[in-house]
């Protein structure tokens, strides 16, 4: 088909736009140029939005490009459409860089960029280890029955924001969120940390999803993107209390010994416990493994203890799930920086007590642990969490370090500390009438359990003293 009179003149003058705007050359608007992608095929000319598909080289599905073309002219104009004669537009940031927003929603294309994204979340500032892809692929890895939905934010071919959740129902949900005690995104700055979630907010806006952050941290990039007005502008957003980390710092820096820099009453109960313990098993053996790089095998004997001790507990051991079992597994052969502490009767005798944590950048962060009911008289684990303390103080490259408890408001935690960072969850609803009888089930029940959450009194008579964002200590 020949293009009329009045096509050929709309070509040349869009043309013409393109090249004063982005400095390029009537020529160098080629479909053949390798920076562009392929134009839709729906319908005869056209700047056209054209649907997700797969890129043939990194598996992801595409954010539609913004294209303006006539016929076999295609070009790209930094997230503008132009309409006129058969096109349709949408105008964007006419004089930013082309944005584009990636999904990956298939195993094997997270794992093809696993190497990337690990490089580019170490250059941003994460609010813990565990909030990187070192862990969350072996998790996605691990939950196979979930489908995964790892968004990635390029501007100008560059990564700058990484985002990875799962769709559970009508929902899309951080990855992680149901296991460990929080969650943050990788992004180079707020900004685009922001621009990220409006992003996926405007892509998910056909399926209506819901989008839920289990648990957010203050002084994260998350907490800090979640909090802008853009947000709150297109969604509903709600908030509810979640949980206390209590977090301890260690000052080595004046102190000859470890022991004479944990509080009074940790020194003693230490001593104690290493005298029992001595008594009754002269052979006693200690571990410490990691970060990461361990036998995974090791974990089986950890895992079977806190499946046994669960009955201390309501519910269900989180052990008792094969997905999270392999998930443990998986990390501890990987790079991430997973540890295991260990006590036994004797060398390949029955196990005592185990911790499990993450150290890194000066922290030790205190995530799982369990003891042997047979040995509760000789207190086990409070005996190793002192010595796993002792241990990583070893490994420190400055001269504090810092003890977090991460999420739980047990008493034995604030006889290291009285001082603890809040734990939030936040979820976000797209404010679309379809939404409204959501939105208000959401609304009604957050507001019943937080003023349950006001009601309670807090541990230790509400002496806790709550770090501000700005004081709370973040790797990076």
């Amino acid at each position: 088909m020949k293009l009329n009179g009045f096509q050929k003149q709309f070509q040349k003058r869009v043309s013409k736009i393109v090249s004063m705007l982005t400095g390029a050359k009537t020529g160098d608007l080629s479909p053949r140029s390798s920076q562009y992608l392929r134009p839709s095929q729906a319908g005869d000319y056209g700047l056209c939005h054209e649907p997700a598909r797969r890129d043939g080289e990194s598996g992801a599905r595409r954010d539609p490009g913004v294209w303006c073309g006539v016929r076999g002219q295609e070009i790209m104009v930094n997230n503008t459409f132009f309409i006129c004669y058969g096109f349709y537009k949408r105008m964007g940031d006419l004089f930013g860089m082309p944005h584009r927003l990636h999904l990956f929603d298939h195993l094997e294309s997270i794992e093809s960029r696993a190497e990337e994204w690990s490089d580019f979340s170490d250059s941003c500032r994460l609010a813990a280890p565990f909030c990187g892809p070192q862990v969350w692929i072996p998790w996605l890895r691990s939950h196979q029955h979930l489908a995964p939905a790892v968004y990635e934010w390029r501007e100008d071919g560059e990564l700058r924001a990484l985002l990875p959740m799962f769709r559970r129902g009508g929902s899309l949900e951080m990855a992680t969120g149901p296991h460990l005690d929080y969650q943050d995104l990788a992004a180079l700055d707020t900004e685009t940390a922001v621009l990220i979630l409006l992003a996926i907010a405007r892509k998910e806006a056909g399926r209506h999803a819901t989008f839920v952050f289990p648990k957010v941290v203050p002084g994260s990039r998350l907490a800090k993107a979640l909090e802008d007005p853009r947000i709150s502008a297109g969604t509903h957003h709600e908030r509810r209390y979640w949980s206390q980390c209590p977090v301890a710092s260690i000052d080595l820096s004046d102190r000859a010994d470890f022991f004479d820099a944990i509080p009074a009453r940790q020194r003693k109960d230490y001593r104690n416990a290493r005298n029992r313990i001595a008594a009754a098993y002269p052979e006693y053996l200690v571990e410490h493994h990691g970060p990461g790089a361990f036998d995974p095998a090791l974990l089986d004997d950890a895992v079977a203890q806190h499946r046994a001790n669960q009955y201390r507990k309501s519910g269900e051991s989180v052990c008792a799930d094969p997905a999270y079992v392999r998930f443990l597994k998986d990390q501890a052969s990987s790079g991430a920086p997973l540890c295991l502490s260990l006590i036994r009767e004797h060398p390949g005798g029955p196990l005592m007590a185990f911790h499990l944590g993450y150290f890194a950048n000066d922290t030790f962060y205190y995530y799982l642990t369990s003891f042997s009911g047979e040995h509760a008289k000789v207190s086990p684990g409070r005996w190793l969490l002192v010595d796993a303390l002792r241990h990583w103080s070893g490994h420190i490259s400055g001269s504090v370090l810092r003890f977090d408890m991460l999420c739980g408001e047990d008493g034995y935690k604030f006889r290291w500390t009285m001082t603890s960072y809040p734990v939030s969850r936040v979820v976000l609803i797209p404010k679309r009438l379809a939404n409204l009888p959501r939105i208000l089930a959401y609304s009604t029940i957050y507001r019943l359990k937080n003023v349950k959450n006001r009601l309670r009194l807090q541990p230790h008579g509400g002496l806790i003293h709550t770090l501000d964002p700005e004081d709370i200590a973040l790797p990076g």
